[in-house]
């Protein structure tokens, strides 16, 4: 069924909208060029910490060959912009762009950005199905997405340490569960139920003849 005029403009506007956010978005993120990551890290050493030595705060990490150094936080930041100042253009950009510090880091954000892309396009599947209905309706795979991009989301989240993303999508699991266990198994057994009822009805008829 065409979508109606209106139902076009409607959805030229969001595209526009989404655009216009994604481009001011863009722009403010491209232009944190010396901010701090959230994980600072050499590329090829193991997970930096802090650790007291001597009385003084220091970093502690495993380098390229397995040993634990100690080292200054001044001078551990200093390594980590001379090997980010070392990387090529685009790769810089995309490390500050999505704020990590090493290519490791990325499969976390690839999985981030799959649920959010999951969770929001649950709302244009539901949305597309209430046009093509004329009607309000939730289809099974507003759930299914629901359900998977929040999972990859919470998976994001932890990685983050983010407690605010983290109860905000796993509190929705149960919503989400629940629904298709009524769309699957519930309508299963409806569906039962109705098939004995229907039978025992054309069974009465027989037995009074």
């Amino acid at each position: 069924m065409a979508m109606s005029p209106r139902a076009k403009w409607g959805a030229w506007i969001a595209v526009g909208v989404v655009l216009i956010g994604l481009a001011v978005g863009f722009w403010v993120l491209s232009r944190a060029v010396n901010r701090i990551p959230v994980t600072p890290e050499l590329a090829d050493s193991g997970k930096a910490r802090l650790v007291e030595h001597d009385s003084r705060v220091m970093i502690a990490y495993e380098n390229a060959v397995g040993e634990q150094v100690r080292i200054e936080p001044n001078a551990y930041f200093r390594l980590v912009m001379d090997e980010r100042d070392a990387m090529g253009f685009g790769q810089k950009f995309i490390m500050k762009l999505f704020n990590v510090s090493s290519g490791g880091s990325m499969l976390f954000v690839a999985i981030g950005l799959l649920g959010q892309a999951l969770f929001a396009g649950r709302l244009i599947v539901q949305w597309l199905a209430t046009e093509r209905s004329r009607k309000s309706v939730v289809p099974t795979a507003f759930w299914w997405m629901a359900l998977s991009g929040a999972s990859m989301l919470v998976v994001y989240f932890v990685w983050r340490k983010d407690i605010v993303g983290i109860l905000g999508q796993s509190t929705g699991w149960i919503i989400y569960v629940r629904n298709l266990y009524f769309i699957y198994f519930q309508h299963g057994l409806d569906a039962e139920t109705a098939e004995a009822a229907a039978s025992t009805a054309s069974e009465e008829p027989e037995k009074a003849t």
